[in-house]
Protein backbone atom coordinates (compact mmCIF):
# COMPACT_ATOMS: atom_id res chain seq x y z
CA UNK A 1 0.00 0.00 0.00
CA UNK A 2 1.78 3.37 -0.98
CA UNK A 3 1.97 5.74 1.81
CA UNK A 4 -0.46 9.11 1.15
CA UNK A 5 1.99 11.70 0.34
CA UNK A 6 1.53 14.80 3.05
CA UNK A 7 -0.08 17.83 2.12
CA UNK A 8 1.62 21.14 2.14
CA UNK A 9 1.06 21.94 6.11
CA UNK A 10 2.75 19.14 7.10
CA UNK A 11 6.03 19.23 4.47
CA UNK A 12 6.23 23.14 6.21
CA UNK A 13 5.89 21.52 9.51
CA UNK A 14 8.28 18.96 9.25
CA UNK A 15 10.71 21.05 6.80
CA UNK A 16 13.09 22.76 9.33
CA UNK A 17 12.95 19.24 11.79
CA UNK A 18 14.22 17.16 8.45
CA UNK A 19 16.75 19.95 8.20
CA UNK A 20 18.20 20.23 11.27
CA UNK A 21 17.74 16.30 12.25
CA UNK A 22 19.69 15.89 8.75
CA UNK A 23 22.67 18.04 9.88
CA UNK A 24 22.75 15.75 13.21
CA UNK A 25 22.69 12.99 11.38
CA UNK A 26 25.52 14.27 8.61
CA UNK A 27 27.66 16.34 10.66
CA UNK A 28 29.89 18.27 8.26
CA UNK A 29 33.86 18.32 8.79
CA UNK A 30 34.82 20.88 11.12
CA UNK A 31 38.50 22.47 10.56
CA UNK A 32 40.26 23.16 13.57
CA UNK A 33 39.73 20.62 15.70
CA UNK A 34 41.69 18.22 17.45
CA UNK A 35 41.73 16.10 20.65
CA UNK A 36 39.98 17.32 23.50
CA UNK A 37 41.49 17.58 26.88
CA UNK A 38 38.94 14.25 27.95
CA UNK A 39 40.65 12.41 25.18
CA UNK A 40 44.28 13.39 25.75
CA UNK A 41 44.18 12.45 29.51
CA UNK A 42 42.05 9.29 28.67
CA UNK A 43 45.19 8.25 26.23
CA UNK A 44 47.64 9.55 28.57
CA UNK A 45 46.29 7.10 31.40
CA UNK A 46 46.11 4.23 28.65
CA UNK A 47 49.40 4.59 28.32
CA UNK A 48 50.60 4.92 31.35
CA UNK A 49 48.68 1.86 32.04
CA UNK A 50 50.12 0.21 28.89
CA UNK A 51 53.37 1.02 30.26
CA UNK A 52 53.23 -0.25 33.52
CA UNK A 53 51.98 -3.46 32.87
CA UNK A 54 54.97 -4.16 30.55
CA UNK A 55 57.24 -3.23 33.30
CA UNK A 56 55.46 -5.54 35.64
CA UNK A 57 55.50 -8.31 33.80
CA UNK A 58 58.24 -7.52 31.66
CA UNK A 59 59.72 -11.04 32.52
CA UNK A 60 57.10 -12.83 31.21
CA UNK A 61 56.02 -11.00 28.10
CA UNK A 62 53.93 -13.94 27.24
CA UNK A 63 51.83 -13.84 29.75
CA UNK A 64 50.74 -10.46 29.37
CA UNK A 65 49.74 -11.29 26.04
CA UNK A 66 47.48 -13.90 26.80
CA UNK A 67 45.77 -11.60 29.09
CA UNK A 68 45.61 -8.71 26.55
CA UNK A 69 44.02 -11.63 24.00
CA UNK A 70 41.61 -12.44 26.58
CA UNK A 71 40.53 -8.79 27.36
CA UNK A 72 40.15 -7.97 23.96
CA UNK A 73 38.45 -11.31 23.24
CA UNK A 74 35.80 -10.60 26.39
CA UNK A 75 35.66 -6.89 25.31
CA UNK A 76 34.18 -8.06 21.63
CA UNK A 77 32.01 -10.70 22.45
CA UNK A 78 30.51 -7.95 25.16
CA UNK A 79 30.43 -5.33 22.64
CA UNK A 80 28.87 -7.72 19.86
CA UNK A 81 26.21 -9.00 22.55
CA UNK A 82 25.49 -5.05 23.83
CA UNK A 83 25.04 -4.23 19.88
CA UNK A 84 23.26 -6.88 18.83
CA UNK A 85 20.42 -6.29 21.97
CA UNK A 86 20.26 -2.39 20.82
CA UNK A 87 19.64 -3.22 17.62
CA UNK A 88 16.55 -5.69 18.51
CA UNK A 89 15.20 -3.22 20.62
CA UNK A 90 15.56 -0.31 17.89
CA UNK A 91 14.19 -2.59 15.37
CA UNK A 92 10.95 -3.22 17.78
CA UNK A 93 10.78 0.27 18.38
CA UNK A 94 10.01 0.89 14.77
CA UNK A 95 7.28 -2.08 14.60
CA UNK A 96 5.88 -0.94 17.73
CA UNK A 97 5.87 2.56 16.14
CA UNK A 98 4.14 1.78 13.20
CA UNK A 99 1.44 -0.08 14.95
CA UNK A 100 0.69 2.81 17.13
CA UNK A 101 0.60 5.38 13.96
CA UNK A 102 -1.77 2.61 12.62
CA UNK A 103 -4.14 2.55 14.85
CA UNK A 104 -4.44 6.26 15.51
CA UNK A 105 -4.93 7.24 12.19
CA UNK A 106 -2.00 9.34 12.08
CA UNK A 107 0.81 10.68 9.80
CA UNK A 108 3.78 8.29 10.23
CA UNK A 109 6.17 10.66 9.08
CA UNK A 110 5.63 12.76 12.66
CA UNK A 111 6.16 9.90 14.79
CA UNK A 112 9.44 9.32 12.93
CA UNK A 113 11.00 12.84 13.19
CA UNK A 114 9.83 12.22 17.32
CA UNK A 115 11.13 9.25 17.51
CA UNK A 116 14.88 10.27 15.62
CA UNK A 117 14.59 13.07 18.36
CA UNK A 118 14.89 10.46 21.20
CA UNK A 119 17.11 8.46 19.15
CA UNK A 120 20.17 7.63 21.57
CA UNK A 121 21.61 5.84 18.48
CA UNK A 122 23.19 8.25 16.07
CA UNK A 123 23.12 5.44 13.14
CA UNK A 124 19.54 4.84 13.66
CA UNK A 125 18.45 8.06 13.90
CA UNK A 126 20.16 8.47 10.46
CA UNK A 127 17.91 6.38 9.02
CA UNK A 128 15.04 7.54 10.77
CA UNK A 129 15.30 10.52 9.07
CA UNK A 130 16.26 8.63 5.24
CA UNK A 131 13.03 6.92 5.50
CA UNK A 132 10.76 10.34 6.28
CA UNK A 133 12.75 11.43 3.44
CA UNK A 134 11.84 8.86 1.53
CA UNK A 135 8.48 8.55 2.72
CA UNK A 136 7.18 12.63 2.27
CA UNK A 137 8.85 12.31 -1.64
CA UNK A 138 5.85 9.51 -2.32
CA UNK A 139 7.39 6.67 -1.95
CA UNK A 140 5.62 3.86 0.08
CA UNK A 141 6.62 2.11 3.00
CA UNK A 142 7.52 -1.12 2.47
CA UNK A 143 10.44 0.36 -0.54
CA UNK A 144 11.24 2.70 1.73
CA UNK A 145 11.94 0.82 4.26
CA UNK A 146 13.78 -1.87 1.97
CA UNK A 147 15.83 0.90 1.13
CA UNK A 148 16.65 1.91 4.82
CA UNK A 149 18.50 -1.07 5.49
CA UNK A 150 19.27 -2.04 9.28
CA UNK A 151 15.30 -0.65 9.77
CA UNK A 152 13.81 -3.59 9.80
CA UNK A 153 15.21 -7.16 9.56
CA UNK A 154 15.96 -8.74 6.65
CA UNK A 155 13.80 -12.14 7.52
CA UNK A 156 10.71 -9.54 7.96
CA UNK A 157 10.73 -7.82 4.57
CA UNK A 158 8.01 -10.32 2.98
CA UNK A 159 6.12 -10.15 6.16
CA UNK A 160 6.01 -6.43 6.94
CA UNK A 161 4.92 -6.06 2.68
CA UNK A 162 2.12 -8.46 2.81
CA UNK A 163 1.14 -6.60 5.66
CA UNK A 164 1.39 -3.35 4.25
CA UNK A 165 -0.75 -5.02 1.01
CA UNK A 166 -3.61 -5.95 3.39
CA UNK A 167 -3.91 -2.32 4.80
CA UNK A 168 -1.52 -2.45 6.91
CA UNK A 169 -3.12 -3.08 10.54
CA UNK A 170 -1.83 -2.28 13.62
CA UNK A 171 -2.66 -5.62 15.72
CA UNK A 172 -0.58 -7.29 12.44
CA UNK A 173 2.23 -5.40 13.42
CA UNK A 174 2.39 -5.99 16.92
CA UNK A 175 2.10 -9.68 15.67
CA UNK A 176 5.17 -9.57 13.79
CA UNK A 177 6.95 -7.91 16.97
CA UNK A 178 5.88 -9.87 19.09
CA UNK A 179 6.67 -13.34 16.85
CA UNK A 180 10.47 -12.21 16.61
CA UNK A 181 10.41 -11.39 20.54
CA UNK A 182 9.21 -15.02 20.92
CA UNK A 183 11.42 -16.57 18.32
CA UNK A 184 14.51 -14.28 19.99
CA UNK A 185 13.61 -16.27 23.22
CA UNK A 186 13.38 -19.84 22.00
CA UNK A 187 16.64 -19.56 20.25
CA UNK A 188 18.09 -17.89 23.46
CA UNK A 189 19.32 -21.64 24.98
CA UNK A 190 20.40 -22.76 21.60
CA UNK A 191 22.40 -19.64 21.34
CA UNK A 192 23.54 -19.23 24.94
CA UNK A 193 25.44 -22.72 24.50
CA UNK A 194 26.77 -22.05 21.02
CA UNK A 195 28.39 -18.93 22.52
CA UNK A 196 30.18 -20.60 25.48
CA UNK A 197 31.55 -23.66 24.02
CA UNK A 198 32.66 -21.14 21.49
CA UNK A 199 34.45 -19.34 23.68
CA UNK A 200 35.95 -22.97 25.58
CA UNK A 201 37.05 -23.62 22.38
CA UNK A 202 39.41 -20.10 22.19
CA UNK A 203 40.65 -20.63 25.60
CA UNK A 204 41.65 -24.20 24.41
CA UNK A 205 43.43 -23.19 21.60
CA UNK A 206 45.35 -20.46 23.61
CA UNK A 207 46.13 -22.65 26.25
CA UNK A 208 47.54 -25.04 23.85
CA UNK A 209 49.25 -22.57 21.95
CA UNK A 210 50.99 -21.20 24.99
CA UNK A 211 51.86 -25.19 25.90
CA UNK A 212 53.34 -25.98 22.24
CA UNK A 213 55.32 -22.48 21.74
CA UNK A 214 56.47 -22.14 25.74
CA UNK A 215 56.27 -25.44 28.05
CA UNK A 216 56.96 -28.23 25.28
CA UNK A 217 60.53 -27.05 24.57
CA UNK A 218 61.37 -27.06 28.36
CA UNK A 219 60.04 -29.96 29.22
CA UNK A 220 62.23 -31.69 26.64
CA UNK A 221 65.36 -29.91 27.39
CA UNK A 222 64.76 -30.51 31.48
CA UNK A 223 64.19 -34.31 30.70
CA UNK A 224 67.38 -34.27 28.57
CA UNK A 225 69.12 -32.65 31.94
CA UNK A 226 68.36 -35.84 33.52
CA UNK A 227 68.96 -38.36 31.20
CA UNK A 228 65.13 -39.26 30.84
CA UNK A 229 62.11 -39.20 28.53
CA UNK A 230 58.96 -37.88 28.70
CA UNK A 231 56.01 -40.38 29.54
CA UNK A 232 54.05 -41.83 26.27
CA UNK A 233 51.08 -39.81 27.13
CA UNK A 234 52.73 -36.56 27.41
CA UNK A 235 54.66 -37.06 24.15
CA UNK A 236 51.64 -38.04 22.25
CA UNK A 237 49.58 -35.21 23.82
CA UNK A 238 52.68 -32.62 23.01
CA UNK A 239 53.45 -34.39 20.20
CA UNK A 240 50.33 -33.75 18.24
CA UNK A 241 49.75 -30.34 18.81
CA UNK A 242 53.35 -29.62 18.34
CA UNK A 243 52.73 -31.24 14.78
CA UNK A 244 49.45 -29.56 14.24
CA UNK A 245 51.13 -26.40 15.10
CA UNK A 246 53.68 -26.43 12.99
CA UNK A 247 51.82 -28.38 9.74
CA UNK A 248 48.63 -26.00 10.27
CA UNK A 249 49.99 -22.68 11.71
CA UNK A 250 47.98 -20.64 9.41
CA UNK A 251 44.67 -22.62 10.38
CA UNK A 252 45.43 -22.50 14.20
CA UNK A 253 45.92 -18.74 13.76
CA UNK A 254 42.91 -18.68 11.78
CA UNK A 255 40.89 -20.58 14.47
CA UNK A 256 41.86 -18.43 17.06
CA UNK A 257 41.70 -14.96 15.20
CA UNK A 258 38.11 -16.32 13.80
CA UNK A 259 36.20 -17.66 16.67
CA UNK A 260 35.73 -14.35 18.54
CA UNK A 261 34.18 -13.07 14.93
CA UNK A 262 31.99 -16.16 15.02
CA UNK A 263 30.84 -15.46 18.16
CA UNK A 264 30.13 -11.22 17.52
CA UNK A 265 28.47 -12.89 14.15
CA UNK A 266 25.90 -15.48 15.66
CA UNK A 267 25.18 -13.00 18.16
CA UNK A 268 24.11 -10.50 15.59
CA UNK A 269 22.31 -13.19 13.44
CA UNK A 270 20.17 -13.99 16.54
CA UNK A 271 19.03 -10.26 17.36
CA UNK A 272 19.45 -8.65 14.17
CA UNK A 273 17.10 -10.59 12.02
CA UNK A 274 19.08 -11.50 9.24
CA UNK A 275 17.65 -15.37 8.91
CA UNK A 276 20.09 -17.89 8.59
CA UNK A 277 22.60 -15.66 7.38
CA UNK A 278 26.07 -17.44 5.49
CA UNK A 279 24.20 -20.86 7.22
CA UNK A 280 21.71 -20.77 4.89
CA UNK A 281 24.22 -22.01 1.97
CA UNK A 282 24.07 -25.33 3.43
CA UNK A 283 20.60 -25.65 3.97
CA UNK A 284 19.11 -27.61 0.84
CA UNK A 285 15.33 -27.08 1.63
CA UNK A 286 12.97 -25.18 3.63
CA UNK A 287 12.90 -24.14 7.26
CA UNK A 288 9.88 -24.94 9.44
CA UNK A 289 10.26 -20.98 9.91
CA UNK A 290 10.11 -20.50 6.40
CA UNK A 291 6.94 -22.31 6.10
CA UNK A 292 5.07 -20.22 8.95
CA UNK A 293 6.03 -17.63 7.82
CA UNK A 294 4.56 -17.69 4.45
CA UNK A 295 1.40 -19.36 6.17
CA UNK A 296 1.15 -16.54 8.59
CA UNK A 297 1.10 -14.26 5.60
CA UNK A 298 -1.62 -16.15 3.29
CA UNK A 299 -3.78 -16.05 6.54
CA UNK A 300 -3.14 -12.21 7.29
CA UNK A 301 -4.24 -12.17 3.33
CA UNK A 302 -7.41 -14.42 3.49
CA UNK A 303 -8.40 -12.36 6.93
CA UNK A 304 -8.05 -8.95 4.71
CA UNK A 305 -10.18 -10.48 1.75
CA UNK A 306 -7.19 -9.95 -0.69
CA UNK A 307 -6.08 -12.27 -3.55
CA UNK A 308 -3.86 -15.25 -2.21
CA UNK A 309 -1.80 -15.09 -5.41
CA UNK A 310 -0.55 -11.34 -4.14
CA UNK A 311 0.54 -12.58 -1.05
CA UNK A 312 2.38 -15.43 -2.79
CA UNK A 313 4.06 -12.69 -5.67
CA UNK A 314 4.89 -10.97 -2.27
CA UNK A 315 6.89 -13.66 -1.12
CA UNK A 316 8.06 -14.70 -4.06
CA UNK A 317 9.91 -11.59 -5.03
CA UNK A 318 11.17 -10.09 -1.54
CA UNK A 319 12.00 -13.58 0.24
CA UNK A 320 14.87 -13.75 2.00
CA UNK A 321 16.00 -17.03 0.92
CA UNK A 322 16.39 -17.93 -3.04
CA UNK A 323 14.66 -21.50 -2.49
CA UNK A 324 11.28 -20.00 -0.86
CA UNK A 325 10.92 -16.89 -3.64
CA UNK A 326 11.59 -20.22 -6.10
CA UNK A 327 8.38 -22.25 -4.55
CA UNK A 328 6.39 -19.15 -3.86
CA UNK A 329 6.34 -17.83 -7.60
CA UNK A 330 5.64 -21.25 -8.78
CA UNK A 331 2.61 -22.01 -6.19
CA UNK A 332 1.36 -18.41 -7.45
CA UNK A 333 1.62 -19.88 -10.85
CA UNK A 334 -0.76 -22.71 -10.37
CA UNK A 335 -2.91 -20.79 -8.23
CA UNK A 336 -3.17 -18.07 -11.36
CA UNK A 337 -3.76 -21.32 -13.77
CA UNK A 338 -6.64 -22.43 -11.37
CA UNK A 339 -5.12 -24.92 -9.10
CA UNK A 340 -7.15 -24.77 -5.73
CA UNK A 341 -5.14 -22.76 -3.49
CA UNK A 342 -3.87 -26.11 -0.96
CA UNK A 343 -2.72 -27.95 -3.53
CA UNK A 344 -0.79 -25.55 -5.10
CA UNK A 345 0.94 -25.00 -1.34
CA UNK A 346 1.08 -28.92 -1.14
CA UNK A 347 2.79 -29.01 -4.23
CA UNK A 348 5.78 -27.07 -3.46
CA UNK A 349 6.26 -28.40 -0.20
CA UNK A 350 5.18 -25.47 1.97
CA UNK A 351 1.78 -27.23 2.96
CA UNK A 352 2.87 -30.89 3.94
CA UNK A 353 0.36 -33.82 2.69
CA UNK A 354 -0.99 -34.75 6.22
CA UNK A 355 -1.57 -31.07 6.63
CA UNK A 356 -3.89 -30.55 3.29
CA UNK A 357 -6.81 -32.42 4.65
CA UNK A 358 -7.12 -29.45 7.57
CA UNK A 359 -6.76 -26.33 5.13
CA UNK A 360 -9.32 -28.11 3.18
CA UNK A 361 -11.63 -29.09 5.85
CA UNK A 362 -11.19 -25.10 6.97
CA UNK A 363 -11.60 -23.79 3.95
CA UNK A 364 -15.09 -25.34 3.29
CA UNK A 365 -16.17 -24.17 6.83
CA UNK A 366 -15.16 -20.71 6.16
CA UNK A 367 -11.62 -20.10 8.70
CA UNK A 368 -8.92 -20.62 7.10
CA UNK A 369 -7.20 -17.50 7.82
CA UNK A 370 -7.85 -18.72 11.84
CA UNK A 371 -6.20 -22.17 11.03
CA UNK A 372 -3.30 -20.90 9.15
CA UNK A 373 -2.37 -19.13 11.78
CA UNK A 374 -2.77 -21.95 14.07
CA UNK A 375 -0.98 -24.54 12.03
CA UNK A 376 1.96 -21.96 11.66
CA UNK A 377 2.01 -21.38 15.38
CA UNK A 378 2.03 -25.17 15.68
CA UNK A 379 4.90 -25.50 13.25
CA UNK A 380 7.26 -22.60 14.96
CA UNK A 381 6.35 -24.00 18.24
CA UNK A 382 7.86 -27.62 17.39
CA UNK A 383 10.93 -25.65 16.26
CA UNK A 384 11.02 -24.04 19.06
CA UNK A 385 10.90 -27.38 20.70
CA UNK A 386 13.80 -28.97 18.98
CA UNK A 387 16.10 -26.27 19.68
CA UNK A 388 15.40 -26.75 22.91
CA UNK A 389 15.76 -30.43 22.95
CA UNK A 390 19.18 -30.28 20.70
CA UNK A 391 20.73 -27.59 23.37
CA UNK A 392 19.50 -29.83 26.46
CA UNK A 393 21.04 -32.61 24.49
CA UNK A 394 24.38 -31.44 23.19
CA UNK A 395 25.51 -29.36 26.30
CA UNK A 396 26.26 -32.61 28.52
CA UNK A 397 28.41 -34.23 25.82
CA UNK A 398 30.10 -30.92 24.45
CA UNK A 399 30.94 -30.50 28.38
CA UNK A 400 32.17 -34.49 28.77
CA UNK A 401 34.29 -33.57 25.62
CA UNK A 402 36.04 -30.36 26.77
CA UNK A 403 36.57 -32.61 30.17
CA UNK A 404 38.35 -34.94 28.82
CA UNK A 405 40.23 -32.85 26.76
CA UNK A 406 41.45 -30.81 30.25
CA UNK A 407 41.75 -33.81 31.92
CA UNK A 408 44.53 -35.29 29.20
CA UNK A 409 46.09 -31.62 29.07
CA UNK A 410 46.88 -32.04 32.60
CA UNK A 411 47.91 -35.20 32.81
CA UNK A 412 50.40 -34.60 30.56
CA UNK A 413 51.71 -31.72 32.29
CA UNK A 414 51.99 -32.83 35.56
CA UNK A 415 53.32 -36.50 34.87
CA UNK A 416 56.23 -35.51 33.62
CA UNK A 417 56.89 -33.41 37.14
CA UNK A 418 55.93 -36.68 39.12
CA UNK A 419 57.77 -39.25 36.97
CA UNK A 420 61.01 -37.05 37.35
CA UNK A 421 60.03 -36.51 41.42
CA UNK A 422 59.83 -40.32 41.86
CA UNK A 423 63.01 -40.72 40.20
CA UNK A 424 65.17 -38.27 42.18
CA UNK A 425 63.85 -39.64 45.34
Amino acid sequence: MRQSPAGPESVRQYKSDFESLRAQARPGKKRGRGFSINSMLAMMVLFAVAFALMRLFRDHLDVLLAIVIGFLFSSLVGMGFVAARRKAALQEAFLSLVAASRSGHLPITGGLIAFARQCGHRGFRRRMVRLAYSLEKGVNLPDAVRETRGVLPRELDASFRVVESTGGASDAMLRLSDLRNRRIEAFNPLMGMAVYFLALSFQFLLIATYLVEFIWPRFQAIMADFGTSSPPVTGFVLGVLTDWFRFGSLLWISLILGIPVLIVYLLVLSRGGSGLGIFGWFVPGLTAGERATVLRGLAETIRHQKPIDDSLRIFGDWSLRSIVRRRCRLARQAVVSGVDWVDALAGEGLVRRCEVPLLKAASAAGQPADTLESLADAIQSRQWYRWRIFADMAQPVLTFAFAVLVLLLCYAIFEPFVSLIRRLA
